[in-house]
């Protein structure tokens, strides 16, 4: 996937694929995450958003460990890893 440079003390580039609704994310800290299940809306959101990283907190994170995996690690094919909207409890 390709990823687009953005502008932010904590996010360095982030990618999307439409197809199998993906967002990657690279982090100056030099992870690489991809959040599955994510809608196109979100990923634009977080493109136009004055602050990346706030946006990212606001809708991408859960703010109780992120529902992600980093780039090259195996998820157990019992639990699946998918994006939920921040605030929202499974």
């Amino acid at each position: 996937m390709q990823r687009q440079a953005v502008e932010s003390t904590n996010i360095k580039s982030a990618g999307y694929d439409p197809e199998d609704e993906v967002l990657e994310i690279e982090f100056h800290s030099g992870g690489v995450y991809h959040y599955v299940g994510v809608p196109v809306a979100v990923y634009e959101g977080m493109l136009a958003a004055r602050s990346k990283g706030r946006y990212f907190g606001d809708f991408i994170s859960n703010g109780q460990g992120d529902p992600l995996r980093k780039l090259g690690e195996e998820l157990p094919a019992t639990s699946p890893v998918h994006f939920r909207p921040a605030g929202v409890i499974l």
